[in-house]
């Protein structure tokens, strides 16, 4: 039998599956499906719990001449499972939630701080109700372990990325130089629990969470450009004309004009030093006819302004080119 609590919650797993899969056909955004799904993972976890560890339903019938009870102050008992597995399921479902609103990075680590959360809470419940202690470090360290790697990893690379050149090498150097710390007092100091291992790879991991999504929140940094960087610019021809009268190119470096022929007739694209066309070109692209495509490659001029054609069509397909 349920209890009334997990009868409120089952049906909230069903409606949340529900949900993801209607708003997987109607929309292709992991970020919500993946909220739906954790949503009605965590109301499905709470219907276990409340119904593991349930009270009675009740009272028992007294007849009206029995005398009245005698009450006697209750020694606190914790919650079921404790509090902390509960409190760090509620921190899943929050970083769950806002994925739908920052990213879907925040998906990820609410996804597995469910997961990690619900192992661990049914584990506890399990313990409370048998009265024996569930040895989880056997598979817990191992799964923490590699979800502390996966996080130094991952999150590590937003945030040296998001940060500047120089910076990114001290944070580096100062992660690695932690690590080994750590590290050096697990191996000189054996004694130390399980129970201090684990929470250290925890607060580790939840640190490196927190730094890489604010990273990612922020952004890549400008990746710094150098000279030869090659600029494409994509000219189209149709209808003997080209869809741009003025194009962009970068000074003291190596530049890239596309050229698409849909057209019925060949077109090319060549640069001259003045709007007369007059001399010799400063680039001359070969001709392609028509449903071709060519990119063409060449060193960009000085910085000025200058002028480009079609010399098929000289007089009707022509534009202006500005090099800084």
């Amino acid at each position: 039998m349920f209890t009334w609590p997990a009868k409120v919650l089952l049906p909230l797993t069903a409606l949340g599956m529900a949900a993801a899969l209607v708003y997987s056909v109607v929309a292709s955004d992991h970020a919500g499906i993946t909220m739906f799904l954790a949503l009605a993972g965590a109301a499905g976890l709470g219907a276990l719990a409340v119904t593991v560890a349930r009270e009675n339903e009740f009272a028992p019938q007294v007849a009206g001449d029995a005398p009245p009870p005698q009450l006697r102050p209750a020694a606190p008992v914790r919650l079921p499972g404790g509090p902390g597995w509960p409190a760090l399921a509620a921190l899943g479902v929050g970083f769950t939630v806002l994925a739908f609103i920052a990213g879907p990075l925040y998906a990820i680590a609410g996804v597995g701080l469910l997961l990690f959360a619900g192992v661990g809470w049914l584990a506890s419940v399990a313990s409370d109700r048998t009265r024996r202690t569930a040895n989880l470090m056997p598979l817990g360290i191992p799964v923490v372990g590699l979800f502390a790697i996966f996080s130094l990893m991952f999150f590590m690379s937003r945030i040296l990325l998001a940060v500047s050149e120089q910076a990114s090498t001290f944070i580096a150097l100062a992660v690695a130089v932690v690590i080994m710390a750590v590290a050096s007092v697990f191996a000189l100091k054996p004694h130390i629990s399980s129970q201090a291992m684990m929470a250290a790879l925890v607060i580790g991991s939840l640190v490196m969470i927190g730094g890489g999504l604010v990273a990612a929140q922020a952004g890549q940094r400008q990746v710094e450009e150098h000279g030869g960087h090659a600029e494409e610019v994509e000219i189209v021809s149709r209808a003997v004309a080209f869809n741009l009268d003025e194009i962009h190119l970068p000074a003291g470096g190596e530049a890239a004009i596309k050229l698409d022929n849909p057209d019925t007739v060949p077109h090319n694209v060549a640069i001259y030093a003045n709007e007369a066309y007059s001399g010799p070109a400063l680039f001359q692209g070969a001709v392609i006819t028509s449903g071709q495509s060519i990119t063409y490659r060449f060193a960009t001029p000085p910085a000025g302004t200058y002028y480009f054609r079609c010399d098929i069509h000289p007089t009707v397909m022509t534009g202006k080119v500005v090099v800084a």
